[in-house]
């Protein structure tokens, strides 16, 4: 999957998929938790 990748979209590709992964938690956590104060 990952030949031929110059090293801007190996980068590119990671901070998205950490975003995806970031996102994922918060939907969990509200789905949790509600609304309940978390800032």
């Amino acid at each position: 999957i990952f030949n031929k990748l110059s090293p801007e979209e190996y980068i590119l590709g990671t901070i998205d998929l950490y975003l995806d992964i970031v996102n994922l938690f918060i939907a969990i956590l509200t789905l949790l938790g509600g609304d309940s104060g978390l800032g």
